[in-house]
This record gives structure tokens, sequence and C-alpha cells, in this order.
């Protein structure tokens, strides 16, 4: 999607759903990324697979499915961290 945070080169993004703006120094999603993460979002797997952690029930807190290994679920804690670190 994007460069890590410190990258040499931050506008290397994937055009097509991020764009980085020079002056701010910041990235701008575009809705293509939205629907993206809603589309694989949508199931616990998809879920598992774009964020590496387990879902949790928005109303209970429960975990959706099997809980993540130890540290797992710190790991990652929200799709906008996720962005902020991926490649």
């Amino acid at each position: 999607m994007r460069p890590p945070a410190g990258s040499p080169t931050p506008e290397r993004t994937l055009e097509q759903y991020c764009t980085y703006d020079d002056l701010n120094q910041n990235y701008g999603y575009k809705d293509a990324y939205v629907k993206k993460l809603i589309r694989e979002c949508s199931t616990e797997k998809g879920f598992r697979k774009l964020l590496g952690t387990a879902p949790k029930d928005k109303v209970t807190g429960d975990w959706v499915g099997e809980p993540p290994a130890t540290g797992a679920a710190q790991a990652v804690a929200s799709p906008s961290q996720a962005d902020r670190e991926s490649a």
C-alpha cells in the first residue's frame, strides 16, 4: 500500500489506493482502498489475512472464532495502524 514509516521514498505507493502529500508529509487513502478494506474485512478469514489477528465482536468484545496467539492481538490494533506500517 505504502512504504513503512521513515522510508526515504514515501511517494512510492500503490496509487490506486493511496497517495503521498509531500507538502503535508502524510498519506491520503482513496475510496478504492476503503472498499477493499470493507470487502476483505467482511469475513473472519479476510480480516485475519489482512490484519494478522482475529476480529472482536463490537458488542461483546469477545474474539470471533479462534483467539489470536498471545501477543498477536497487540501487533495490529486497527486497520489504520496496519496501513501506517505496511509497505
